[in-house]
């Protein structure tokens, strides 16, 4: 057995909840993995002692506060290996805060509707939403517990007294909740009617992996037809076919890209550098994004993205997912006081407000292919 301890990289104190996974031989899939006790110490199997690890990821507590660790090809005796993990410096600008900065009135008049698993108000205020899992109180759209749905509003709309700012802090943000053991076409089908009812701009889905069928294609048709926008997630396949909702005909499928030195060097998020930008070296795609056909539309930020989490805490979480809440808030940001915000909610708007977002993307370096008109200015 092999024992490794995770500590704070500051204090040297413990960190309990860090889930630890290696791999001694990569291509054969052989290794193991745990989650850190209170001692911030986990026991993985190995063939013998000392063992050389090909890769060692270390993903931080739920609770967050802390960035992960990548590290490659690393002997390891018998005894405990110990690895530091960086608290998060809200004072740093992440990948995200980099390429957007912060300014006043950014989001204003723009409603946002967010399909995901709920939002927790108290870390990212709402404005009202709906619970459309068969079964639960249509009331209950807070946080389901997973952390992810606060994590994406928090990118896009944490007011500015949070330690993290969103990107469009004045967007007016919708929380409808479609997860209960997953997300179904009716789930999520009712819940972009209700953002459409509720006069959505936008409609956030980092949500992925459904099945193509004529539910979905009707919802897609109908979000055009009454004047919004699909903005979704391509998928973290690594580098496989975009995902359901993002390919379907009408929504803007978001890929999503990194930046090093905007997260600590060895963090998790170097196990993320796929492609380098051919025009600054510093930008990268990133390898778990999905970006085969049959179309991609944006890129955005997507490795190492800090945002709120349940219980007011940050952390940095990876995914097309952070991508697509970028994107939006880039979005938001664009159509921030643009009188097609007011007019009629047909087909006519949704094509302007596409039309304004695909004519304020700029290239990344990548080529169309992934990253389709580039990052949204």
């Amino acid at each position: 057995m092999l024992t490794i301890r995770a500590t704070d990289y500051l204090t040297g104190n413990p960190i309990e909840g860090a889930e630890i996974e290696l791999f001694c031989d990569v291509v054969h899939r052989i290794g193991d993995r745990g989650i850190t006790d209170t001692d911030g110490k986990v026991l993985l199997r190995v063939a013998a002692l000392p063992q050389t690890v090909e890769r060692l990821f270390m993903y931080p507590p739920s609770a967050g506060g802390y960035w992960g660790r990548y590290l490659a090809n690393v002997s390891i005796g018998a005894t405990p290996y110990g690895v530091d993990l960086h608290p998060v410096d809200v004072m740093v600008a992440d990948g995200a805060r980099h390429a957007y900065g912060s300014g006043s009135n950014l989001g204003s008049g723009v409603r946002i509707g967010i399909v995901d698993h709920g939002i927790d108000s108290q870390a990212v205020p709402v404005a009202g939403g709906r619970n459309c899992v068969v079964g639960e109180p249509d009331g209950d759209y807070g946080d389901d517990g997973s952390g992810h749905g606060t994590h994406v509003a928090g990118i896009i709309a944490t007011r500015p007294g949070g330690a993290v700012r969103g990107l469009a802090p004045d967007a007016e943000i919708y929380s409808y909740r479609v997860f209960g053991d997953r997300a179904s076409s009716y789930s999520v089908s009712n819940a972009v009617d209700q953002a459409l009812q509720d006069g959505c701009h936008l409609i956030n889905m980092s949500i992925g992996g459904l099945a193509y069928d004529t539910v979905l294609k009707e919802m897609d048709r109908d979000v055009a037809e009454r004047g919004a926008i699909i903005i979704a997630a391509a998928g973290n396949g690594n580098g496989g076919p975009v995902t359901i909702p993002a390919a379907l005909d009408y929504a803007l499928s978001v890929t999503a890209m990194g930046r090093v030195g905007t997260y600590p060097p060895g963090s998790l998020e170097d196990a993320y550098i796929g492609a380098v930008s051919a025009t600054d070296p510093n930008d990268f795609f990133a390898s778990f994004s999905n970006c085969s056909p049959p179309s991609v539309e944006l890129i955005a930020p997507g490795v190492g993205i800090v945002s709120v989490l349940p219980g007011g805490r940050y952390g940095p979480l990876n995914g097309t997912s952070q991508a697509c809440a970028v994107a939006t808030a880039a979005a938001a940001r664009a159509l921030t006081g643009m009188p097609v915000l007011s007019a009629a909610p047909d087909k006519a708007r949704a094509i302007a407000m596409k039309n304004y977002l695909f004519g304020r993307a700029n290239p990344m370096g990548f080529g169309f292919p992934i990253e389709g008109y580039g990052r949204l200015a």
